[in-house]
């Protein structure tokens, strides 16, 4: 039985398509971008939390966006890689320590489900994950200078199809 629902192939394709259009395909330090780039993931063999400022774009992308239980782990050298939220949703002391100055953070982050919503396995481990980090969240937020609260009512981690609301609530908040 497979440890995940999807396999993600769709996403790194798509991905793909939209990086190698973009003027930075070919960036493989991060640094080098403008504003500079870094992501986080979550190693599932050792616990970590894995900080990419360099590598493939794509990969790295994929692996810190990748939904556990649900897609695919990206696999990269010894690591299995999934989600950096899992460990690390808000990483703003990640931000601190490469020497921003100021943080300003987005808490995207789902509100807990009501009891109906519950009903799936995957709406249950979504649930579990979303108790498990509001401790680390709350620390992260308090590291944050500006924190913008988009309004995700009635939105949770797995609603791919409101990708417009989501992002016209994003840009109504900034």
């Amino acid at each position: 039985m497979p440890s995940y629902v999807v396999s993600g192939q769709s996403i790194t394709e798509s991905l793909l398509k939209i990086f190698f259009k973009a003027p930075f395909h070919y960036v493989t330090n991060y640094k080098e971008l403008k504003p500079e780039f870094y992501s986080v993931a979550t190693d599932l063999v050792s616990g970590q939390r894995i900080i990419f400022s360099s590598g493939n774009l794509v990969y790295s992308v994929r692996a810190s966006s990748t939904i556990p239980l649900v897609f695919q782990p990206v696999f990269m050298d010894s690591l299995v890689l999934v989600d950096g939220g899992l460990i690390s949703n808000i990483p703003a002391d990640v931000a601190r320590e490469l020497g921003c100055d100021i943080v300003i953070t987005v808490d995207a982050t789902s509100p807990l489900r009501s009891p109906s919503e519950i009903q799936l396995p995957w709406n249950t481990a979504d649930q579990i994950i979303g108790i498990m980090m509001q401790l680390s969240n709350k620390f992260q937020l308090e590291k944050s200078d500006i924190v913008l609260n988009p309004n995700l009512e009635n939105i949770t981690a797995s609603d791919f199809e409101k990708a417009e609301l989501i992002i016209k609530r994003g840009e109504e908040i900034a």
